[in-house]
């Protein structure tokens, strides 16, 4: 069964400004070893049953509707997960000049990149969906689910998810407005879409860039130990 949901006007926000400019979230993993492929694909999907919003596409408008909708299948349409033996910048520079398409679940593309050194995982995700921390949630899963571990807590109900008060801490939707044309403004105000470069960019440049930071597992303990705690 598909249910339905409506697009808020956050939503809106990032759905018109990809006809400007590449709204993505970018995720990567990388591991010692090799990933298990179909055990992955299994993991996402798994995941995926866990996160309504995570397998939301964009419902056909029509002339007479007044409001654009997502869709919520009980499954996706293609599982997302592809295997490269490319060299890990040519299939990351590639990936992260696509941008996801809204009309089929889910909404993001995965690679694994096989490597002699370990296998990488890359994400892809739309922003019209996705946030970051949306993103960790959802690879948590997929992580406990490729493990056997069981995923208690999953994604939150799609009432929680939608509901934007609660998320911006907005005491109505007139107060986004401002926020929104923020987002909209910092996008549009650079010059054409943001590329990757694989030197680390240009110190000089206005525009972003992708540095690694690297946590020893020390750093990532303590970095546990004080997140917020996360309710079911």
């Amino acid at each position: 069964m598909t249910t339905t949901t409506p697009v808020n006007p956050l939503d809106e926000v990032f759905i018109n400004l990809a006809t400007r400019a590449l709204m993505s979230v970018h995720f990567e993993v990388r591991v010692a070893g090799r990933f298990d492929v179909d055990r992955l694909t299994e993991a996402f999907r798994a995941a995926l049953g866990k996160h309504p919003m995570a397998r939301a596409r964009l419902a056909p408008s029509s002339l007479v509707a007044r409001q654009l909708q997502w869709e919520v299948p009980d499954e996706v349409d293609h599982p997302a997960l592809s295997v490269s033996e490319e060299p890990i910048d040519v299939v990351r520079s590639r990936l992260l000049s696509r941008q996801p398409d809204l009309d089929v679940s889910p909404t993001f593309l995965a690679v694994v990149v096989r490597d002699p050194e370990g296998d990488h995982l890359l994400l892809n995700l739309h922003h019209a969906i996705f946030d970051g921390m949306s993103t960790v949630r959802l690879f948590t899963s997929i992580a406990r689910a490729y493990a056997g571990e069981p995923d208690e807590t999953g994604g939150p109900d799609l009432a929680v998810a939608r509901d934007l008060r609660t998320l911006l801490g907005s005491r109505s939707l007139k107060e986004l407005a401002p926020r929104a044309a923020k987002v909209g403004k910092d996008i549009l105000d650079r010059a054409g879409l943001t590329r990757i470069a694989e030197d680390g960019g240009v110190p000089d440049s206005t525009t972003s860039a992708v540095t690694t930071l690297r946590l020893s597992p020390e750093e990532t303990a303590t970095a546990l130990a004080v997140r917020p705690l996360v309710r079911p």
